[in-house]
């Protein structure tokens, strides 16, 4: 499993939701700052989640 293509991606996939205007309505300051942070964690969380789950069914372990 290649962790930093996990965290490319993950980063790449967030900022274009950001580039799309995802976060518009956040504006400014901490909160639009907040939700664009929380919002890569949970794209990273679930990217290395499938990556992981494939990996361990290459030996028959299923999550």
């Amino acid at each position: 499993m290649d962790i930093n293509k996990i965290i490319t991606d993950s980063l790449d996939k967030s900022l274009k939701e950001v580039a799309s205007g995802k976060f518009d309505n956040h504006a400014n300051g901490f909160e639009g700052q907040d939700a664009m942070l929380i919002n890569y964690i949970n794209i990273l969380l679930t990217t290395y989640h499938k990556e992981l789950k494939k990996e361990l069914a290459k030996h028959d372990i299923e999550i």
